[in-house]
């Protein structure tokens, strides 16, 4: 029986590009012993470079908003402790004009405009205190939204970094440094170091020749 064929790996597999790019990195040959999770191949994309840039920059800017000591925050601590002191004033404003209302020194009329005073800078302390939990709530959420965002850009752009799913040998690398590849190029073939099998296209008129041993 005469049949043409290849002599392949045990367990090989094709190594498929999971994004578009060019290839910037060629850290195997053909004939390279591999480890799992060692690099095979660098793919490149600008978009995804700046994408991830940009996720960076933002993640860092919400982690500073989010600290105590920001600026946004120290804003709103800063109106707290005015608003604190108008109510303390305020308050002791109040009662000395009710003694004053008590010794018949002041009119009814001063003394509910104390009154009203007071109420209102009170209001004010409540509203500049809600408006920082609120606030931190905010920035708080927002550092999670920029987290997760940084951890998605990363994620995809490991996906540009080729990677042995196992131990073995680099039998072929099919794409060159400058060269582009498309999403689900193969780019790669990868195989056990041992063992190899000889697979074989027989003909249909002679596959009935073939028995065990």
């Amino acid at each position: 029986v005469y049949a043409s064929g290849f002599l392949v790996p045990k367990n090989e597999y094709k190594v498929y590009a999971l994004a578009d790019g060019y290839i910037t990195g060629k850290y195997k040959e053909a004939g390279d012993s591999v480890k799992k999770g060692e690099a095979i191949l660098q793919v490149q994309n600008d978009a995804t470079v700046a994408k991830l840039g940009a996720s960076s920059s933002a993640y860092d800017l919400a982690k500073n908003n989010a600290s105590d000591n920001s600026p946004v925050l120290a804003d709103l601590k800063n109106k707290i402790k005015s608003a604190e002191a108008k109510a303390r004033n305020d308050s002791l404003n109040y009662v000395r004009f009710k003694n004053m209302f008590d010794a018949n020194a002041v009119t009814k009329a001063q003394l509910d405009q104390a009154a009203l005073a007071y109420e209102v800078s009170g209001n004010d302390l409540k509203s500049a205190r809600e408006q920082l939990s609120r606030t931190k709530d905010q920035l708080q959420q927002e550092l999670r939204n920029a987290q997760s965002t940084l951890a998605a850009s990363g994620l995809e752009a490991g996906n540009y970094t080729v990677r042995s799913m196992m131990d073995g040998v680099v039998y072929d690398i099919s794409k060159e440094l400058g060269e582009a590849v498309r999403r689900n190029d193969m780019i790669a073939l990868v195989g056990e170091s041992g063992s190899k099998l000889l697979q074989l296209s027989v003909d249909q008129q002679d596959i009935d020749r073939i028995k065990l041993g």
